[in-house]
């Protein structure tokens, strides 16, 4: 009958938009996964940019705190 072969022709198409839908899944995971990564990138950016800047001012306390001691003693000819 009619009714059938459209129904049986309609199998086919659906096949497809599961296959296109399975391959848009796909693509949000490596979306997902790859944003995930970035993320971490990005904290360990963090991190180190932290660390730097704490490294920083040591260096700056050390070479204050170097220059006042340098600056208690004078030289005589």
């Amino acid at each position: 009958s009619g009714m059938t072969e459209q129904v049986g022709k309609l199998a086919p198409r659906f096949d497809l938009v599961l296959q296109g839908m399975q391959s848009q899944a796909v693509g949000a995971s490596q979306i997902t996964e790859t944003m995930t990564q970035l993320s971490d990138a990005s904290q360990q950016t963090v991190d180190s940019l932290k660390a730097t800047s704490e490294a920083v001012h040591q260096l700056q306390y050390a070479a204050t705190d170097l220059q006042q001691t340098v600056a208690t003693f004078s030289v005589t000819q």
